[in-house]
């Protein structure tokens, strides 16, 4: 059975190979053999199938030892996903000796013919300089590739570069509007930090509505709070303006959410 670790991102893989075969898990051991005589033709589909069976152990006892030589074979004839697994097989020392320089090379293979996930990853190794030189402007780059594909991950990964001025000058504007880009696909971590820029006003005009909207997409609970704390700043004038009418009105809204000291303050 597919284990659910560290090498659950592999076991991903090997799901989307069943799904486009038609096949469940349970009708994989019939259909091995027929795979593996394709394999052995040469069949770089094929190769790769066989590989993640044996990684995964469905349909197959799992055998990390010939898992590497289908992957590798596929991989070695250009098969994208193949590489980016051997990519993962070589991070975590999975049947071999644990290599990050090896990882980053498949990784890399992977990411030039325009595989998103393996466009992330060799952007975060860029940036934390495993496997190869620590380079922000590199991340960057990798990261923009998969921003443009349309990767919610990838478009954070840009927002935080312009916030934080890392491998690209620091852009607050740019940082939302890729923030933006990514919260409109539902990524939660840019919602939440598109969030704190509206409601601080970093890049945005300063719009607690929209902070807190974007808050309650993600959790009513985190929303609840921060509803409260601005009900408070407007009841005490705290950094704001006093205002009675907004203090009940987040007051209220936060009460809705479940806050109970919020209830407590409600007219």
């Amino acid at each position: 059975m597919c284990q659910k670790n560290k090498k659950q991102r592999l076991c991903y893989k090997f799901m989307v190979f069943g799904l486009s075969f038609g096949l469940s898990f349970s009708a994989l051991a019939i259909d091995f053999s027929a795979i593996e005589t394709k394999a052995l033709q040469g069949d770089v589909q094929a190769q790769f199938d066989i590989g993640a069976m044996y990684l995964t152990g469905e349909g197959v006892q799992q055998d990390y030892a010939k898992s590497l030589k289908w992957h590798l074979q596929a991989a070695n004839q250009g098969h994208p996903t193949a590489q980016y697994n051997l990519g993962w097989i070589y991070e975590d020392g999975m049947g071999v000796t644990q290599d990050y320089n090896q990882a980053v090379k498949w990784f890399e293979k992977a990411a030039e013919q325009g595989l998103v996930d393996a466009q992330i990853s060799v952007g975060v190794r860029y940036a934390r300089g495993q496997g190869v030189a620590q380079d922000d402007t590199k991340a960057f780059e990798w990261f923009k590739k998969a921003a443009e594909q349309g990767s919610a991950d990838g478009q954070a990964k840009i927002g935080d570069a312009f916030y934080i001025g890392s491998g690209v000058a620091k852009n607050d504007v740019e940082a939302a509007k890729w923030y933006q880009k990514s919260a409109s696909q539902g990524y939660e971590y840019a919602q939440q930090t598109l969030a704190m820029m509206y409601y601080s006003g970093e890049g945005v005009t300063q719009d607690y509505d929209k902070a807190m909207a974007l808050l309650q997409e993600v959790d009513p609970r985190m929303a609840a709070q921060a509803q409260y704390s601005l009900a408070v700043r407007y009841e005490l004038g705290n950094e704001i303006e006093k205002n009675a009418l907004l203090s009940q009105k987040w007051f209220k809204k936060s009460c809705d959410n479940g806050h109970p000291d919020a209830c407590n303050h409600v007219d």
